[in-house]
């Protein structure tokens, strides 16, 4: 009944408890009188509601903040500095050190158990083996001597900043791998006395990690190292017999039972790990009772024998511990001949146990009658933050703090917890304990079981909740906090369990949500402690670095080792990679000297080829503007030039600049951009020849030129005019964000709109703000000019005129008409791809409209177009065509040079094939196919006047469209079709598809035909087709391509968030497309869920595909599978090969079973392409294929750009660095690509 009368009274007297209010050691004001104010008020009100109970004051009560002492002032920034830095860095440290950690451990698994254990002490004498160890060491003294010339880096200290961020990843790497705290601490010092001559980090490594491990194994104790070997868990022996286990178990479990005094009401101490034991017992009771070798009778019956022995023995101790009690003995001799006189282990454990209740019973007594007036709630005020609190201050120095939650609505804490917990595993059990409830304070203690393994939580020493815990079994007691009443103390240990298990965790913390709110507010209350207590720790480490890194750094300059600062900048010129702003480089290329300069381009301007090259520029339009585009590109930062094709703007704007500059004696050096390698190629050879230099000069220290493409930079020092692809420039900007050492950015053929220009011109935008000395030039060669000037803020328009002949325009009818061309398949026999949809515009447009506009040509030739597919190219009627052409008295002026237009490499091919077959064209013509995939050697025949005789045929994709110039042809055959980028919206991927072109493509095609005489032009779709259902414009590739790859290089380029950045584009994507794309990046991993670029999402910017196919191509090349993964991304990235006439699909369907693998489509079409390609490979003929082709009713047409397209993809993973080649495979890949 002692409990009871406890309990009542503070009853008794209840201003008792708050009269001994504990005052702050600095007095506030008030402070005083509000608790003398509380001391009348009720019971129930006396515990703060929420976390503390400060009284409510005005912002006039409080007192001025006081002035910081320079001490703590210079503290303070220091803790902000150091937080800045955990906050930067922190994240990418521990996670570099995880992976690092992962990898080593990964290795030790895989390596070790290869590896042939060597036992040096066995063959080498011991004297002999410390001679080598003491050698060893002597060459070590001087630091840098350690570090082998393969691994010796720059010569040069890190900046402090960097060398903090990676000690600090090499201390978290080394810590993980069990090397002793002093040792890494040692390593560390080491590392930096080496760390101008440590090499950068090489891939999937960390910066120092060898060396730091090269320094443990030579330092370390065979005890401090890791152990070699993989050691696995101790397995535990089964007993093979259960029934003694049993009974032992039995017999722990009932003498810990009988060990525990009875508990005291107030505030004791729970045994926890007492409590943790019998559990573990329990467990293994449990296990030995469902061993089905057990045999349960017979444990039960020697239980019954052996627990009378155990229940006297407990009685022994019970006696043991009265007898104690009673005669207080000063001394222990007298406790043993109380023993009994067998001195048994018995007794010697009764001993025991018996002087552990006295000490417990001892101690209860003291809390019941010393702490009777000390285990009453008082208020205190914090010193820092002036907020009460209400606490309960035992006598032994406990501090207990009281918090009231109030009352709640919602869910309940514990029914959240035991949800949670069953996710993990459905069998956990989940007990609650009272271990306090008094008055004015509760406390609750959980006990949860697992039986599925858990990570337990730790515990931390500060912490208002103690953690016991391992594997199976978690049990959480509130110690240092409690609250008014029991509902709410059973919710604050349910809330402080769920958080304990399940925060860090980013899937599983989000069971938070379901909290009321109250609770809610606790679980981030926790959280941000923990997160302080974190960031805490990691200032401290980074503290202790930084203080390693300053020494070195003053050791440094007091040695005189290094300059620093603008010193060191007027000593050692800078890098390119360093260069700040292109102020710097300009003063870096004046270096030459402005003589200098102009002696190089006198030598250059005064050699007879020269001078005769420059008659010959003088006929092209673009020479008389010359003084023009000088002017404009002087007083504007941005000037637009918009000249039709052919007058000369790609060739002659660049040299404008490249002579002005070197004239004048300024250091130039200018870019321009072609949108495709073929174009780059052949305008920087046509450049260099106009500036006298030789064929061979071209990229070399003797030529100005050069160009730059992917797989090949043909420059040197010397070049000051580069052609190179968007791509390259997109590169650079990448790697340098400014272009320091470009002066003059040309950018060519604009009026594509690709998306990789439109790019550009948002980061150019930008970039000239902080550039002012950048010269942009935009060269389009469409009257859309105004759009670009209007976004570039007003950028000056020259606007050039072009020199070309009338064209006479003819389309499919008149090509029918003029040669009598029946189409020799019927309309059944036309070819559809079995996974394709119907072209939609196969159904639109009346057909009416149509037969009114052939109503001047023949029945025949009506008959004829009824028939035709304008989708698919009748290459037999453009043979016919130019066949006719050449041999028409009235068109036979037009047959010189014929330029056909095709969509893609296989129908140059189809076409290449067909006309050197046959005997009209077998002698007197020359046939050049133009592609980029042909090598460039091959190609530049194509652009010379053919021999007297004889005439040209020129088959090119739309590269000839604008990109070159083919100046003596006389006749177009443009069959409106070219090969580009759609989204599918099926496939969810980016595909290469064959589509008409646009009025404006057509226009600039025809115009081709009219250079040096009047033209002629076929356009081999209907003049109903060119009127009424083509486009005007081309749609900008940012419409209608994935958004994938821009948001990457968004990333990479670092100049902001995607959705702002893409928003500034000419034509802006929709805000939903932009979504989509930053969701699937996400979705593959190549951006976090904060949008940060991942290490996989940099390597997927290189891959010219969607991320899924590029992450699919990555992995190939990992796991050993390149052309598989290769090949498959080329089949989603084209139409399906797979064809069949119409009334044919069911032979069709069979014949594609015939491939069929599992049931993947993907596989199945595998299947087929490398059957037809070993039929390819097999040298029987062009005929061999295309009966295969036939009979499997596949395209050969569509199998021929899978390849094609597997050639570009693995060009570009070649580029990317993700594939090492040999040199040898490098010159055959180039070769091919070219």
């Amino acid at each position: 009944m002692a409990g009871a009368k406890k309990k009542k009274k503070p009853a008794v007297n209840p201003a008792r408890g708050f009269a001994t209010t504990s005052i702050a050691s600095k007095p506030r004001p008030e402070s005083e009188e509000k608790p003398s104010k509380d001391a009348h008020a009720p019971q129930t009100k006396s515990v703060a509601a929420g976390k503390t109970s400060p009284p409510v004051k005005t912002p006039s009560q409080h007192p001025p903040q006081p002035q910081l002492s320079p001490e703590e002032f210079e503290r303070q920034l220091e803790e902000s500095e150091l937080q800045l830095l955990v906050e930067k860095h922190a994240s990418r440290a521990k996670r570099d050190a995880q992976r690092q950690r992962s990898r080593l451990e990964t290795d030790r698994r895989l390596l070790r158990s290869q590896a042939d254990t060597v036992n040096v002490p066995k063959w080498l004498p011991q004297d002999l083996f410390d001679h080598v160890l003491d050698l060893i060491e002597a060459e070590t003294r001087f630091a840098a001597s350690s570090v082998s010339p393969e691994n010796a880096g720059s010569g040069k200290m890190p900046p402090e900043e960097e060398m903090i961020i990676r000690l600090w990843t090499l201390r978290q790497t080394l810590e993980a791998v069990a090397f002793p705290e002093s040792r890494v601490e040692a390593a560390l010092r080491h590392i930096i006395e080496i760390a101008p001559h440590v090499a950068s980090a090489v891939k999937d490594s960390i910066w120092g990690l060898d060396e730091a491990l090269e320094w443990l194994a030579r330092q370390c104790t065979p005890d401090e190292l890791p152990s070699y070997e993989i050691k696995s868990k101790p397995v535990v022996k089964e007993p093979e017999d259960l029934v003694p286990e049993y009974v032992a178990t039995k017999a722990k479990l009932l003498t810990l039972s009988r060990s525990q005094a009875p508990r005291k009401n107030g505030v004791p101490d729970i045994d926890d790990e007492t409590r943790l034991e019998t559990a573990n017992l329990e467990a293994k009771l449990c296990k030995i009772e469902s061993d089905v070798l057990f045999d349960k009778a017979m444990g039960e019956h020697l239980w019954k024998l052996e627990r009378p022995i155990v229940e006297k023995e407990l009685a022994a101790v019970r006696k043991l511990y009265h007898t104690s009690k009673q005669e207080i003995p000063k001394e222990p001799a007298p406790a043993a001949d109380a023993k009994p006189s067998d001195g048994d282990e018995v007794a010697a454990e009764a001993e025991r146990v018996a002087a552990e209740l006295m000490a417990e019973n001892d101690d209860d007594s003291l809390d019941s009658i010393g702490g009777l007036f000390d285990s009453l709630p008082q208020h205190e005020v914090d010193d820092e933050t002036g907020k009460t609190a209400t606490v309960i201050n035992s006598s032994c120095g406990t501090r207990l703090e009281i918090r009231d939650f109030g009352e709640w609505s919602g869910i309940q804490p514990r029914r959240v917890l035991e949800e949670a917990c069953r996710s993990r595993d459905a069998s956990v059990r989940i007990s609650y304990e009272v271990i306090s409830d008094s008055t004015w304070a509760s406390r609750h203690s959980i006990d949860i079981g697992w039986t599925k393994a858990q990570e337990p939580p730790q515990d931390e020493a500060e912490s208002d909740v103690k953690i016991v815990a391992d594997q199976f079994r978690f049990i959480f007691t509130m110690v240092k906090i409690a609250t008014p009443n029991p509902k709410q103390s059973e919710s604050y240990i349910a809330t402080a369990a769920l958080f304990h298990i399940f925060s860090g965790n980013s899937r599983e913390e989000k069971v938070a949500l379901r909290l009321p709110p109250v609770w809610r507010d606790l679980w981030n209350e926790m959280n941000d402690a923990k997160r302080e207590r974190l960031a805490s720790q990691d200032r401290d480490a980074i503290k202790s670095l930084r203080t390693l890194v300053r020494e070195r750094h003053d050791q440094e300059l007091e040695d005189g080792v290094i300059l620093q600062g603008a010193f060191r900048g007027r000593s050692t010129p800078k890098s390119q990679d360093s260069t700040e702003n292109g102020h710097v480089d300009r003063k870096k290329l004046t270096s030459t000297g402005t003589e200098e300069f102009k002696k190089i381009w006198a030598d250059k301007s005064s050699t007879p080829k020269f001078r005769a090259m420059l008659e010959s520029r003088k006929q092209l339009p673009m020479w008389q503007f010359r003084p023009r585009v000088l002017e404009a590109v002087e007083k504007s930062q941005v000037v637009i030039v918009c000249g039709e094709t052919g007058c000369g703007k790609s060739t002659q704007v660049p040299s404008f600049l490249l002579e002005h500059e070197l004239s004048q004696g300024k250091p130039c050096k200018i870019y321009c951009t072609e949108p495709r390698r073929i174009s780059a190629i052949s305008l920087a050879r046509r450049v260099s020849e106009e500036l006298g230099e030789n064929k061979s000069d071209l990229g070399s220290s003797r030529s100005l030129v050069g160009y730059s493409i992917r797989l090949e930079a043909n420059t040197s020092r010397e070049t000051r005019l580069v052609y190179a692809t968007t791509g390259i420039v997109m590169r650079m900007l990448e790697s340098s964000n400014d272009l320091g050492e470009v002066t003059h950015l040309v950018l060519d053929e604009v009026h594509e709109r690709s998306i990789d220009s439109d790019f550009l011109l948002i980061v150019l935008k930008r970039l000239l703000i902080q550039r002012k000395d950048l010269k942009v030039i935009l060269m389009s060669a469409t009257v859309d000019a105004e759009r670009f000037s209007t976004y570039l803020g007003g950028a000056p328009i020259l606007n050039v005129p072009g020199r070309t002949f009338p064209v006479d325009v003819r389309y499919l009818e008149d090509a029918v008409e003029i040669t009598g061309y029946s189409s020799t398949s019927s309309p059944n026999e036309k070819m559809i791809a079995l996974d394709d949809e119907a072209n939609e515009d196969d159904a639109k447009g009346p057909k009416n409209d149509l037969a009114q506009s052939l109503s001047a040509y023949s029945a025949k030739t009506r008959a004829t177009l009824s028939q035709l597919d304008e989708y698919h190219i009748e290459f037999d009627l453009i043979v016919q065509l130019i066949s006719h052409i050449a041999t028409d008295e009235s068109l036979y002026d037009y047959s010189k040079a014929v330029l056909v237009f095709l969509p893609g490499i296989a129908d140059i091919r189809t076409l290449n094939d067909m006309l050197l077959g046959d005997p009209r064209f077998s002698k007197d013509w020359l046939v050049y196919p133009l592609h980029s995939t042909i090598a460039t050697e091959d190609q530049e025949s194509a652009f010379l006047v053919p021999p007297p005789g004889m005439r040209k045929i020129v088959l090119a994709t739309n590269i000839a469209e604008t990109g070159i110039t083919i100046p003596d042809v006389t006749c177009v055959i443009d069959t409106g079709k070219h090969r580009e980028m759609r989204f599918d919206e099926k496939r969810q991927l980016s595909r290469l598809i064959d589509t008409f072109i646009s009025r404006a493509n057509a226009k600039q095609r025809r115009g081709r035909a009219g250079r040096v005489q009047n033209g002629l032009c076929f356009h081999m779709f209907t003049k109903y087709r060119h009127d009424n259902l083509m486009a005007d414009q081309q749609t900008p590739e940012m419409l209608r391509l994935s958004l994938q790859d821009l948001a990457i290089r968004v990333k990479i380029c670092k100049i902001g968030r995607i959705e702002e950045t893409l928003a500034g584009a000419l034509d802006p994507p929709s805000a939903k497309n932009i979504r989509r794309a930053i969701d699937a990046l996400i979705d593959v991993r190549a951006l976090t869920t904060g949008e940060e670029l991942t290490p996989l999402g940099r390597q997927l910017a290189r891959l010219p595909l969607d991320v899924f196919l590029g992450k699919l191509i990555l992995l190939g090349t990992v796991f050993k599978c390149l052309d598989m993964a290769i090949t498959v991304a080329a089949i989603l990235s084209s139409k399906s090969p797979f064809s069949a006439p119409f009334g044919q699909r069911a032979q069709a369907d069979k014949a594609r079973m015939a491939f069929r693998r599992a049931d993947s489509d993907l596989l199945t079409v595998y299947n087929a392409y490398l059957a037809w390609k070993r039929v390819c490979q097999s040298n029987s003929g062009l005929g061999k294929e295309f009966q295969f082709c036939r009979k499997n009713f596949l395209s050969q047409q569509t199998l021929a750009n899978i390849e094609d397209l597997k050639a570009q993809l693995l060009v570009s993973l070649v580029d990317s660095g993700f594939l090492s080649l040999t040199e040898e495979e490098r010159r055959a890949l180039k070769a091919r690509r070219r």
